[in-house]
């Protein structure tokens, strides 16, 4: 998976060009607006994990119960 690395030479997959439209997670082409995480982006810390265990599906609202 190619990633666009901060300070190097980055090409992109699509087109080859070298214009980049630098995010805060994401840098997108120029040219043709192909979109490549950034290299120091890690989303193992970007959101909360959380765990619930023994709940019965009856006990949660019904727009969140599994389908059936």
């Amino acid at each position: 998976m190619p990633l666009y690395h901060v300070g190097g030479q980055n090409h992109c997959p699509g087109c080859g060009g070298q214009q980049w439209i630098v995010g805060r997670m994401m840098a997108e082409c120029g040219y043709c607006g192909s979109a490549i995480p950034m290299e120091s982006f890690s989303t193992y810390s970007a959101a909360p994990r959380i765990a619930r265990r023994n709940h019965m599906p009856e006990e949660q609202a019904p727009e969140l119960r599994p389908v059936e």
